[in-house]
């Protein structure tokens, strides 16, 4: 069924508003009780669903077979974001090793959502580098594809260093019974540490990558590519600088590079796409 221009407007509001709201409740509130998040966390999952099957996801069922696979590509950028927004009723990350021993299957659920997620985009981003390639567009999504090709091993180790490995080192802590700690993990630490900018720069820079490819091939408007490319760069800048920084600069540095937060963008190309291309024509 057709929707009016002033629902459809409303949908991509509500739509992109949804990292936005999620990311600061998550540091606005901090760890909530998963009595009340969950619930509704599981509410507001299906809105969003049903928001983004009308905006566009729909026509996966539909005959146009091109418009069809643009749903599956927006699909598989969406979905991520449907468990991402848990994390507003989980907070960001304990802050001390007492509050991770407390919540610690929250917390390796939250890195096996992000491990999930980035599987889900390189999927997305593949099946949108064919769709690329098929409408002329070979350069930029080729550099894009190597990026991501290139990522997600490192984003996946990162994020298994960072579930796993941190919480059973944490374990190990507070069975020992001591406040000294030895120093063998912190040269692990230090590696991860610059595994983990790396692969964040590299998302970054696959971004602006796709961003150019999607104008060479009139998907999106030159306006969207200024602004993706423009974010996608100011993030990869942030995300390379050193941990020496001034506060000024770590505090950005430190938010560009929350993996939920380098999601973001990929996510805003989906609802891009639903918008411009599966529901065009009703």
């Amino acid at each position: 069924m057709p929707i009016s221009p002033s629902a459809r407007k409303s949908l991509l509001i509500y739509l992109a508003l949804i990292p936005f709201v999620a990311i600061i409740i998550a540091f606005a509130l901090g760890h909530s009780n998963y009595d009340i998040y969950l619930p509704i966390w599981i509410l507001h999952s299906c809105f969003f669903f049903v928001a983004a099957w009308t905006l566009g996801l729909r026509t996966i069922n539909g005959p146009d077979i091109a418009k069809k696979h643009l749903a599956i590509i927006a699909l598989f950028m969406i979905a991520p974001w449907i468990f991402i927004t848990v994390f507003a009723g989980m907070g960001p990350p304990p802050a001390t090793i007492a509050e991770w021993l407390a919540s610690a299957a929250e917390q390796q659920s939250r890195y096996i959502i992000l491990i999930v997620a980035g599987m889900l985009f390189t999927a997305g981003f593949t099946l949108l580098r064919e769709q690329l390639r098929q409408r002329g567009e070979n350069f930029y999504s080729l550099l894009g594809m190597t990026f991501i090709l290139i990522k997600i091993p490192l984003y996946i180790l990162d994020m298994l260093y960072l579930g796993d490995y941190r919480l059973e080192l944490y374990r190990i802590y507070a069975a020992s019974g001591t406040d000294r700690r030895p120093d063998w993990p912190l040269p692990v630490r230090e590696l991860f540490y610059s595994l983990g900018m790396i692969e964040v720069a590299l998302t970054y820079l696959a971004t602006a990558a796709f961003a150019v490819a999607l104008r060479k091939t009139e998907m999106i408007k030159t306006s969207s590519m200024r602004i993706y490319v423009g974010i996608s760069f100011t993030g990869f800048l942030l995300a390379i600088l050193p941990a020496s920084v001034p506060t000024a600069l770590a505090v950005p540095g430190y938010l560009a590079s929350i993996p939920a937060v380098t999601f973001i963008i990929p996510y805003f190309f989906a609802i891009n796409l639903l918008h411009r291309f599966t529901a065009s024509n009703e």
